[in-house]
Formats: structure tokens, sequence, C-alpha cells
């Protein structure tokens, strides 16, 4: 049963990345079935699964789909991978950028404070720098400018010197603070 689920898991990869979305995600619907039928719901297997599936429904806009799968996703790895676990940490990101795009900048932001939560125990200092970059953007929309700056700031610390982002920043913090002021 397992090489049946390997096979129609990597089937249904391949469908994706074919842009073959309805045949993807009904191999990876059967595979989902499968797996769940003998394998521990908290398996890894399982919350590899959801995401490729979550993956299908999000390169076909079905935006709504692809969180409810990356959010079931995301509560199996929990609880069988550690935080600082990369299949953990990028649902977290899908699940963030989402959020932000529908304009959720709250949610968004507590997505991008548990990976900064995350990150601060590894030494991915580059992450942590794009979070801490993200979450200013959460925290300039909504109107919190004083917890932006601090997050930019913190953000412009770690980059390499001579970072293109650093220009960037910069110029986000410019604005914020025209907005702001006024000027």
């Amino acid at each position: 049963r397992r090489e049946l689920c390997s096979t129609l898991s990597n089937l249904g990869l391949y469908y994706s990345q074919k842009g073959r979305l309805q045949e993807a995600i009904a191999t990876l619907e059967e595979c989902l079935v499968d797996q769940r039928s003998f394998l521990p719901q908290n398996h890894p297997d399982v919350g590899s699964t959801l995401w490729n599936l979550g993956r299908a429904y999000q390169k076909g806009k079905n935006i709504t789909r692809a969180t409810e799968l990356f959010q079931e996703c995301l509560s199996v790895l929990e609880n069988s991978l550690p935080a600082i676990h990369p299949d953990v940490i990028d649902v977290l990101k899908a699940l963030s950028r989402i959020a932000y795009d529908q304009e959720k900048y709250y949610e968004s932001l507590q997505m991008w404070r548990r990976l900064h939560d995350s990150l601060t125990q590894t030494s991915q200092t580059e992450d942590l720098a794009t979070v801490c970059h993200n979450m200013g953007i959460c925290y300039a929309n909504l109107l919190n400018f004083d917890a932006a700056e601090e997050a930019f700031t913190h953000c412009l610390r770690m980059y390499p010197q001579g970072d293109a982002r650093i220009t960037m920043t910069e110029q986000m913090l410019h604005q914020m603070w025209q907005l702001k002021f006024g000027h």
C-alpha cells in the first residue's frame, strides 16, 4: 500500500507540475484516502500529501480550498515535526501570504510571528530578516507604524551589507513615515 501511495503522490506532483490540475487533484485525493486508511492521522506523509493537494488547488486559484488544506497540513505537521522543520515553515509562509493577499493583515501577521518564533531557534538569519520585513509590512497595513518601524529596523540589521533589500526597506520606512506625518 505504501508503494501505491508513493506512486500516486509522485504522479499527482507530476500532473500538478505539468498544469494538469484536475488530474493532480484527483490523484492526490486518492492518495490521501489510501494514506488515511493505514497511516496515523498525524503522519508526515499525510501532511505532505495535504501540502501537495493544497498547492494544486492554489495553482487552480481555489484559494479557499487551498487554505483549508494548508491549515490541516499545518495541524498534522505540528503534531509530528519540530516547529523549525522546513515543511512546517513552508506551510506557515504559504498561509501568511494567502492571508496577506486577501488583505487579512492581522491573520498574516500572526503567521509571520509564528515563523519569527520558529526561526529565532535557528541560524537562518536571511529567512528571519525576510520574516521581519513581512511583519513590518503587515504592521504598516494595520497602521501600527511604531511596530512596523521596529520590525523594519530589525530586518535592516540582519541584511548583509550591500543587499538590495536594504534600499527597498528604507524606501518603505520613508513612505510609511510620509503617511504617518503627512509629508
